[in-house]
């Protein structure tokens, strides 16, 4: 991966860090995106202006690294995190992304669906969704983020169970090199109009994706300390204005 891609993908960990940390302290409830800069960033880097992400509580954070303007829905988006957890209500945005990637194809217009959610309506919901978007050939990229525990097995039979209707792949969800490279191979796909795909992301316990990242610039001597202290600080004066938006839409 060039040189110049791997600070932009790190530039756009940092402002989710920064962002999530600023809207933490000023808002009541909030639900933080944390340790989810290298999913997020991984993912949403690969959406153009006009793709579509399905309504969860990081949905500003995903648009903030796509840089696209806001979707009517993503007013509610961080009221909907704290209500229902830290990614929202997994069945309403499963319905939400696949009837927004249904609606987009049948009028004919370009564009992939994100979905970033949990599976808090077990295997059996899953499995369902994606089938109806395997069937209809979506272009939705599903995105499932967990930490080790009692899910594990869990994901692991989702996983099995719908290889056969679309890729499913798993990866290490604090390496944002990692899923970049799956995210693009999942986006590819449903541009070409093959359909959706799932991205089973896991949460190593006790790893900074932020540090993870900087180990790995620093070991391809693409780091330095005032190259950060000029990236945090530009970052500062272009968040405000964000936080200010974010903090009218709670």
């Amino acid at each position: 991966m060039h040189a110049e891609r791997l600070k932009r993908l790190y530039t756009a960990m940092l402002k989710c860090r920064e962002l999530d940390e600023g809207s933490r302290m000023e808002a009541r409830g909030y639900a933080s995106g944390r340790g989810l800069e290298a999913i997020i960033s991984g993912v949403a880097i690969h959406l153009r202006q006009e793709d579509l992400v399905a309504p969860s509580a990081y949905e500003y954070l995903v648009r903030s690294v796509q840089c696209a303007p806001r979707q009517p829905s993503a007013s509610n988006s961080t009221r909907a995190g704290s209500e229902n957890g830290p990614t929202g209500s997994g069945s309403n945005q499963l319905c939400l992304a696949a009837g927004m990637a249904l609606a987009c194809k049948l009028m004919g217009k370009p564009g992939v669906t994100l979905c970033l959610s949990n599976m808090e309506n077990g295997a059996d919901f899953w499995r369902d969704a994606v089938s109806f978007a395997s069937q209809g050939k979506l272009p939705v990229v599903f995105v499932v983020a967990h930490s080790p525990g009692e899910s594990q097995n869990a994901f692991g039979d989702l996983r099995n169970q719908v290889q056969e209707l679309l890729p499913a792949i798993a990866v290490d969800g604090t390496d944002v090199v990692a899923v970049y490279r799956v995210a693009e191979e999942s986006t590819r796909r449903a541009r070409q109009g093959l359909g959706p795909s799932l991205m089973e992301c896991r949460l190593e316990p006790g790893r900074d994706p932020l540090l993870f990242m900087e180990s790995y610039l620093k070991a391809r001597s693409l780091w330095s300390d005032g190259w950060k202290q000029e990236l945090t600080q530009n970052s500062a004066r272009h968040l405000r204005p964000a936080q200010k938006s974010n903090r009218k839409a709670v």
